[in-house]
């Protein structure tokens, strides 16, 4: 009794599961226009770019110097927030009492689990009280009625630091923030002696991560982290370092992904087919929600197997953790090499999507816009590919489409692009931020757990 009980509880989960999900994407667009005024009115003075989407794609951030989007008199690049549902903007750059800022900024990544954070980088002086540094600062604003702008590369006294911090990567609960720095004074005094950009993480209190195993400090430049949006465990990041693992690396950019935990292990990503440092460069990490898989785009050639990677393009690939496997996901359905440069991964959460930018012309049929950047998405599973930056009837965009954020199961992506006809009624020949909704299929089915968004 208890069985069958039970089974019928299962099936009645599962399906209202699937029935949320389905509902949710018929109810959206295939081709959206993100950057938009609240009343659905475009803007024809300055372009929108570099969009930060969350899980369920029911939220979008992206910066745009617009001065039409809300009321903005600053003349300065902003960070804005649009609700899909419901269609209201809302300026995100703003100090806790509202205030528009006097300078301008960046880069935002949103919290996919509510969108209730958003994380940027600023040069901006007057987003917290007291902010003397006249350096590029991260914050934080929490988009809530509570409306709390806080300082996120603060230094060890809580004060601005003293060096320039960028490219801010956060959890899905927003209290964990990873993110680049030059300075010193982020950490313990005389701890950070390597003069160069680090990789600092910031939850209760701020620790260095690039650095190798046993705490070594790297002795080059490290860029661009992303982190693990469901645990906040693991961040991967490119570094010209060579002494972050043993034997040593070389010169060229490298990803790798540092555990954070107290095992403090660092492991080379963007490792060849024998465990060393690849031919080429690699760059511009994306890590999965729980940081087992790694996308990231390479010049490499020997990073799977010898003679298989004969295009001389940058191309995408996944790294699992779990099995050591590199895969290139830059191909066609039918496993065909790309004719262009790909760049710029976006992995959805589950670890099993990746979007991308490609100049690439035969990746799927009927691409015949030349060599113009296009957004695809690939099933790492299926091995199926999909070109997104087409519009609801599936014509092909008449100009570039950059810089893919993607959602927790690959179903909705964001991005910026200059074409005028994905969607009707665009002609204010601007960069504008778009939506795709993407049909993709979903875990078979729907995982219990009691993890918990950071």
């Amino acid at each position: 009794m208890h069985k069958v009980r039970n089974a019928s509880i299962l099936i009645a989960i599962t399906l209202i599961a699937v029935l949320i999900f389905v509902s949710f994407i018929s109810g959206v667009e295939k081709t959206a226009r993100i950057s938009t005024k609240s009343s659905g009115a475009q803007v024809t003075d300055n372009a929108s770019a570099d969009a930060s989407i969350t899980y369920r794609g029911d939220y979008v951030a992206f910066e745009s110097l617009s001065e039409t989007l809300v009321t903005d008199t600053n003349n300065a690049m902003d960070i804005f927030k649009k609700d899909v549902k419901k269609g209201t903007m809302t300026r995100v750059s703003t100090n806790t009492a509202g205030t528009q800022v006097n300078g301008a900024s960046m880069n935002p990544a949103i919290s996919g689990s509510s969108g209730r954070f958003v994380a940027f980088q600023s040069d901006a002086t007057n987003l917290i009280s007291v902010d003397a540094n006249s350096k590029t600062d991260i914050f934080r604003k929490d988009t809530s009625s509570a409306g709390t702008t806080i300082l996120i590369s603060a230094n060890t006294t809580g004060v601005s630091a003293n060096g320039n911090s960028a490219n801010p990567s956060i959890t899905g609960g927003g209290s964990i923030t990873a993110y680049e720095s030059d300075a010193t004074d982020l950490i313990a005094a005389g701890t950070d002696t390597n003069n160069k950009t680090d990789i600092f993480v910031r939850g209760t209190s701020t620790s260095r991560i690039s650095t190798g195993s046993s705490g070594t400090e790297s002795n080059n430049d490290s860029n661009n982290p992303s982190i693990a949006a469901i645990n906040g465990r693991y961040v991967a990041f490119e570094s010209t370092a060579t002494n972050l693992i043993t034997p040593p690396g070389t010169a060229t950019k490298d990803i790798y992904r540092k555990d954070t935990s107290s095992a403090g292990t660092t492991i080379l990503i963007s490792a060849d087919t024998a465990g060393g440092a690849a031919d080429g460069a690699s760059s511009k990490a994306s890590i999965s929600g729980e940081g087992r898989y790694v996308a990231f785009q390479s010049d490499a050639t020997d990073l799977i197997t010898s003679g298989t990677d004969t295009n001389n393009k940058t191309d995408i690939f996944v790294k699992d953790t779990v099995s050591n496997t590199t895969t290139r996901v830059s191909l066609s359905s039918s496993g065909a090499q790309a004719t262009g440069a790909s760049t710029n991964p976006s992995i959805s959460t589950d670890g099993r999507h990746v979007a991308f930018e490609s100049a690439a012309t035969d990746l799927v049929t009927g691409d015949a816009n030349g060599a113009v950047s296009d957004i695809f998405i690939k099933d790492t599973v299926s091995g199926t590919i999909t070109r997104l930056s087409t519009n609801t009837s599936e014509v092909q965009s008449n100009a570039a489409a950059n810089n893919a954020s993607t959602s927790r199961y690959g179903q909705y992506v964001a991005y910026d692009s200059t074409a005028t006809n994905l969607v009707s009624g665009d002609t204010n020949a601007l960069q504008d931020v778009f939506l795709a909704t993407v049909d993709v299929k979903k875990p078979s089915a729907p995982k219990v757990t009691s993890k918990t968004h950071k």
